[in-house]
């Protein structure tokens, strides 16, 4: 990478430096003086193709949930394949399982709704400007936003407002748009910690959200990573040396670093800092160097780039990484982007994701190890699992289907949403995540492992009723607002079914259950009133429906064959047995009644 800097990098001479490496500044149209040509030559193409959703999809696949591949602005309203987009940059997931995306030269932020797939504009006008703060994000004026995060506790979207010197805030309550952090392009402020909105935030390129709220901001111009304390409005600085451009630091104090461009930040969620440093790789390539500030010593190090490798599976510091977007799960994960491939950052491995390394657009519906992209952007993680996937020259965002959704003790999310998965090869697990209000498995068909939906005490609404099997056990527990479980499809579970201490249901639909390999319990369900097994005829262990709703009616199968047929079993019943196919309970010799109370009705 080559850095050529005249003058120092204030924030009205933010244009006075060039940067030759493989990468975008946020307001394209004037990084790249072709793009006001194309989007000349745009206006004489046929218009975009009608485009409807992509089916879900099995672990491990791509597919496009937005964008239409046209660049352009078009499809507010609608269908989000049915959009246009130019310049996507930021994305981000609310506590609602809204995707918020950066239309960066489109001067927008938009949103797609999880239940219906439609986006809508929800911050800026767009025509480029500073005007707005105070009011309606909608009829505010942006100057290209680069990166976007959610503060999902707060319901708080950030926008780093890149070109206007500001990371400013969208309420997602009453979409009010504020100034959050620095002064815009025409105020003047401190290079001193303080008051975030008087301090200078001269190129906030990336935003994110640690752990505990606090917002992260990478000022691409000052070299510095600032930490925000939402709730006092106080900007500290976490890491870098003001205005000193270069790579040294590791192994010691984050503030005593010094980044040659720290263009990209995440975090975990025990509160590790990950920073994209760009061009921080050995000369003469460069390249760009994935650093992690501890949360708790702050020391700061390489854990990947730096090498002199192409990227491929291996060491990660042993390779030369030309960065087009990083991002974090959870449990410090790192996703890291080249221009059109993904590649996974564990345990100071990397394994590749997703792309064939080739320029293009293909692969939709099919595995994404095999997929073309044509320069990506951004990508983003989903909450519980998956990555999304800005592909600006093909106008789209994808989705890249994990192994595994899991998503536990998260006290920031209100809905969850699976729209886009039909199957996953691994485990469902959504557990103490107690402000979790809605779960809606949308396509979900099945999962290789176990499905467990556990502890969010204060879902209401469970609706598995897509799931056919389970390769585990398939457990639902102790969601104590939960009024109806739906596992009306669930037709077989390698190990147990497990329904226990959900207070409030008073419905509990497995009526389509034929075998489980293990057991199958249902009880202290206390308010239940009906539980349908309707359709069981093999467990592999016991079963045991007992401690529910006074009197609870149990359909059930008169032909059920219990532990196998061999293996000693107990029937457990508490109310009245109504069978199905049968005049009589026939059971096989070895099962064991056990019950205070039952009776039969046909």
């Amino acid at each position: 990478m080559t850095l050529c800097v005249s003058g120092a990098l204030l924030r009205k001479e933010r244009h006075s430096f060039w940067l030759t490496v493989e990468r975008k500044l946020p307001n394209l149209f004037q990084s790249f003086p072709l793009l006001p040509a194309l989007a000349f030559a745009a206006m004489f193409l046929p218009a975009p193709l009608t485009l409807h959703a992509q089916a879900p999809a099995p672990s491990g696949t791509v597919l496009t949930i937005a964008g239409n591949g046209f660049l352009g602005f078009s499809g507010d309203g609608g269908p989000a394949t049915n959009a246009s987009f130019f310049d996507l940059e930021g994305m981000a997931v609310g506590p609602d399982g809204t995707l918020y995306l950066s239309d960066s030269s489109n001067y927008r932020i938009r949103a797609v709704a999880p239940s219906t797939g439609f986006i809508t504009t929800i911050a800026g006008t767009g025509d480029t400007g500073a005007d707005g703060n105070g009011g309606p994000a909608t009829n505010a004026t942006l100057g290209g936003v680069a990166g976007l995060a959610v503060d999902r506790a707060r319901n708080v979207l950030y926008a780093a407002d890149f070109n206007n010197s500001w990371v400013r805030a969208v309420n997602l309550t009453n979409g009010l748009l504020t100034a959050f952090a620095g002064v815009g392009p025409n105020g003047t402020g401190s290079f001193a910690e303080g008051p975030a909105t008087q301090t200078e935030v001269l190129a906030p390129a990336s935003v994110a959200v640690d752990g505990a709220g606090n917002v992260l901001i990478a000022d691409d111009s000052e070299m510095l990573v600032s930490q925000v304390n939402p709730v006092n409005g106080v900007l500290i600085y976490l890491a870098g040396t003001l205005f000193h451009s270069g790579y040294s630091g590791d192994g010691g104090p984050a503030r005593s670093a010094s980044f040659a461009s720290d263009y990209w930040i995440g975090a975990d969620r025990a509160g590790n800092v990950f920073v994209g440093d760009v061009g921080s790789g050995p000369l003469p390539q460069g390249g760009t160097r994935i650093r992690r500030i501890d949360a708790v010593t702050r020391i700061i190090n390489t854990v990947a780039g730096g090498g002199t490798n192409a990227p491929a599976d291996g060491p990660a510091t042993n390779a030369l990484l030309n960065l087009h977007g990083m991002a974090t799960s959870d449990s410090g994960t790192i996703f890291v982007a080249t221009i059109n491939q993904v590649f996974q950052v564990r345990d100071g491995q990397m394994t590749l994701y997703a792309g064939n390394g080739t320029n293009g657009f293909t692969g939709d519906g099919g595995p994404a190890l095999n997929s073309e992209f044509g320069n990506i952007s951004s990508i983003a993680v989903a909450p519980g699992g998956g990555l999304l996937i800005a592909d600006y020259y093909n106008g789209r965002v994808r989705y890249v289907v994990p192994d595994s959704v899991v998503l536990t003790n998260d006290s920031g999310q209100t809905s969850f949403y699976l729209p886009w998965v039909s199957a996953l090869s691994g485990d469902l697990a959504l557990a103490g995540n107690t402000n979790l209000v809605t779960v809606n498995l949308g396509s979900l068909i099945s999962a290789g492992g176990n499905v467990t939906v556990t502890g969010n005490t204060s879902v209401t609404s469970a609706n598995l009723g897509s799931i056919i099997s389970a390769g585990g056990n398939v457990t639902v527990t102790g969601n104590t607002s939960v009024t109806n479980v739906n596992l009306g499809s669930l037709m077989s579970a390698g190990g147990n079914v497990t329904i226990t201490g959900n207070t409030s249901v008073t419905s509990a639909n497995l009526g389509s259950v034929i075998s489980a390999g293990g057991d199958v319990t249902i009880t202290g369900n206390t308010s239940v009133t009906n539980v349908n097994l309707g359709s069981l005829t093999n467990a592999g262990g016991n079963v045991t429906l007992t401690s529910n709703g006074t009197n609870a009616q149990v359909v059930m199968n008169g032909n059920v064959l219990l532990g196998g047929g061999t293996n000693a079993a107990t029937l457990s019943v508490d109310g009245t047995i109504v069978l199905t196919n049968s005049t009589a309970l026939n059971l096989s010799s070895s099962t064991r009644y056990q019950s205070r109370k039952w009776r039969f009705r046909h």
